[in-house]
């Protein structure tokens, strides 16, 4: 399947998560613990986890929404929870990619380097300066994304 069909709806589900990481303070986030809490789990893993090894953009964001709304998480707490679900998802899709011979390593191996740098940078940086500071630099990663899903969808011929 190509991509350009999914683009809108990536676009409005970014923006839907952006709404709650912007209004959070108005939004209830519940108190009490789920019926289920791990098939709620379950579910959100097969779900993203399908989107994430297809397309990908906004995983990472949407995760650290539903941790907050879903679960009470804090941003930050929230953010680490995604990175362990990211992380198992990018896995399964590497191996996959792997066994397939669809990877070029010449340009993957350094920028999983550059990647990984990255990510060790933005931990300290979030464990550092905090919720906040999560909640801000979550709302920019998802604006960029937007900003280009919207300027693909516009620009193509």
């Amino acid at each position: 399947m190509r991509p350009e069909p999914l683009r809108p709806v990536i676009a409005v589900l970014l923006l839907f998560a952006l709404s709650f990481m912007l209004f959070r303070s108005r939004i209830h986030v519940r108190k009490t613990p789920l019926a289920r809490p791990l098939l709620t789990l379950a579910l959100i893993a097969l779900t993203l986890g399908t989107y994430d090894g297809f397309f990908g953009p906004g995983v990472g964001s949407l995760l650290i929404v539903l941790f907050v709304t879903l679960f009470g998480d804090s941003p930050l707490l929230a953010s680490g929870n995604a990175k362990v679900v990211n992380l198992g998802s990018n896995l399964a899709a590497f191996l996959l990619f792997a066994w397939r011979s669809a990877i070029w390593w010449q340009v993957a191996l350094p920028m999983a380097v550059a990647n990984m740098a990255g990510a060790r940078l933005g931990a300290r940086l979030a464990l550092r300066r905090g919720d906040r500071f999560v909640q801000v630099m979550v709302s920019v990663v998802v604006l960029t994304v937007v900003a280009k899903l919207l300027f693909d969808m516009f620009s193509a011929p």
